[in-house]
């Protein structure tokens, strides 16, 4: 028997099912639209009721592989730490390690501890959703009564086979510390140095910006006196040329006095990849940012390019310290 959507139309039981499917997780239209062009999927209207568009075209195993490029991926943060033996850790040994069990509602204003909610593996990466639970105080102002409002909140731990570079993804980065500690909690390590985040050092910083970086749109450089002290910051934005395209902010002839004449160090930036991809790289917190919605698929590979560069550049402690394993210094 066909239902009738929210907008008033009808679909049969099995687009029903699929279109609520899209519903559960709040895909944002956009996103999705940009899978299909990347994919060369044709679907009639779907810049018009793109949900309901996407349910009727798709059957059941193309919208659940729509649904796992956004899963865990999505607009968010991404921590970067390298976690010593990781990657020599079986994963069904490492999540049964870590604590599985929830903790109680009844917590104090402001503690939050990550606990693990779910593990899954996808192409050959473990996945491991933290849930954590902020309570907030909440003062009625009429009563005067005050009362605990509790929030739940997500952050995603992705492992891949072969390195200890493990991503976190989340916009706090206490929880992300957290985080890491309760992975090296199930990796029975229990010193603080065994997760640390990586050092995107001077190397790293200018292979990647000569090599790998398309555009800078903005960014911030840093400048330094003989004794390694911080005199001054400066930050730039890309200019637009005549037919209204950023430039890249690099072509500016400031920038590349500052870069060359004073030693300025870029920081901070707005990016652009030779592969498209988008988003703001702090170095000092090994951390990148999205703008957009981004997917699973790209999110790993601006992943590969990150440990590659730390490889290449000889900043990844596996080739500092050999055959002993990622050990900080």
């Amino acid at each position: 028997m066909a239902q009738s959507t929210s907008l008033g139309e009808d679909l049969e039981t099995g687009e029903e099912q699929r279109y609520q499917r899209l519903l559960d997780y709040d895909l944002p239209d956009a996103a999705i639209r940009r899978y299909l062009d990347q994919r060369s999927i044709e679907v009639p209207g779907v810049t018009t009721d793109t949900k309901q568009r996407v349910a009727q075209k798709l059957d059941d195993e193309q919208i659940e592989a729509l649904i796992s490029e956004y899963k865990f991926a999505g607009q968010q943060s991404i921590n970067y730490y390298l976690i010593t033996g990781v990657e020599r850790k079986n994963y069904d040994d490492l999540v049964s390690e870590i604590e599985v069990q929830a903790p109680s509602s009844k917590q104090e204003v402001g503690v939050r501890e990550p606990y693990l909610a779910s593990a899954d593996q996808l192409k050959g990466n473990l996945y491991l959703s933290f849930g954590y639970i902020e309570s907030t105080g909440d003062t009625d102002p009429v009563t005067g009564i005050q009362q605990n409002k509790e929030i739940r909140g997500r952050c995603v731990a992705v492992l891949r086979d072969e390195t200890d570079l493990v991503s976190i993804r989340c916009t706090d980065e206490n929880i992300a510390k957290k985080v890491a500690r309760q992975i090296t909690s199930g990796l029975k390590i229990e010193r603080e140095s065994a997760a640390y985040q990586p050092e995107f050092g001077h190397k790293f910083e200018e292979k990647f910006r000569n090599e790998l970086i398309e555009k800078y749109y903005s960014l911030k450089i840093r400048i330094n006196d003989q004794a390694g002290r911080t005199v001054d910051t400066i930050e730039y934005k890309a200019k637009t040329d005549e037919e209204g395209e950023r430039e890249d902010a690099r072509e500016d002839k400031d920038v590349s006095r500052q870069l060359d004449e004073h030693g300025g160090d870029i920081r901070m930036g707005y990016v652009e990849l030779k592969n498209g991809s988008k988003f703001y790289m702090n170095r000092d917190k090994s951390k990148i940012s999205f703008v957009k919605c981004e997917q699973e698929e790209q999110i790993n590979e601006i992943t590969e390019v990150f440990d590659d560069v730390l490889r290449q550049t000889g900043e990844y402690p596996q080739q500092k310290l050999e055959g002993i394993g990622n050990v900080p210094e």
